[in-house]
């Protein structure tokens, strides 16, 4: 969810994050609920997988909670979330490669694929094999909505190598569907 839908509903996240730390479970609740739909995209077209998605998702969570005394600024709350999910990610689909599972993603309504491409899992596969980089962009570009400042901040880039990292990453997937 960017920040500008954010602060469109007039929520304080600064605020949140500071009652968070002190212990208050409902206010990191109220985050949970403004990331959750990003983060399940987030998850599931990273590993492929509903239930491990789900799983990182839920573990990403609970180590964020954990540790939402370690957040320095209230505005880096969001890249500092999702940098724990993604470490989730990485787990998950590491474990998932080692099982030798892997699975396309399901049918969803809510995904629309432009272009050439007759199914979905033939997409997930090409980001399967783009490097963990990426693959990090692609998704929080394309899925999370998010700028490449944002992205920068979250992957420690400069907002420029994001913004280049992500025009080869989809010139190359366009070359690729086109073949």
């Amino acid at each position: 969810m960017s920040s500008e839908k954010n602060s469109t509903v007039n929520i304080d996240i600064g605020a949140l994050v500071k009652r968070s730390q002190l212990g208050d479970a409902e206010s990191f609740g109220t985050l949970y609920e403004l990331y959750a739909d990003d983060m399940y995209r987030y998850a599931l077209w990273y590993i492929g997988n509903e239930t491990l998605a789900e799983e990182a998702v839920s573990e990403a969570v609970c180590n964020a909670f954990a540790a939402i005394r370690t957040v320095k600024k209230a505005q880096a709350f969001r890249g500092w979330l999702f940098r724990i999910l993604s470490n989730c990610c990485k787990k998950y689909l590491t474990e998932k490669i080692n099982a030798r599972s892997v699975e396309p993603l399901p049918e969803n309504d809510e995904i629309e694929l432009e272009g050439d491409m007759s199914s979905r899992s033939e997409l997930w596969l090409m980001i399967r094999r783009l490097d963990e980089v990426q693959r990090s962009i692609l998704l929080l570009s394309v899925i999370g909505g998010y700028t490449s400042g944002e992205i920068g901040e979250m992957l420690h880039m400069k907002p420029s190598t994001v913004r280049s990292d992500l025009a080869r990453t989809l010139h190359r997937l366009k070359s690729e569907i086109s073949e």
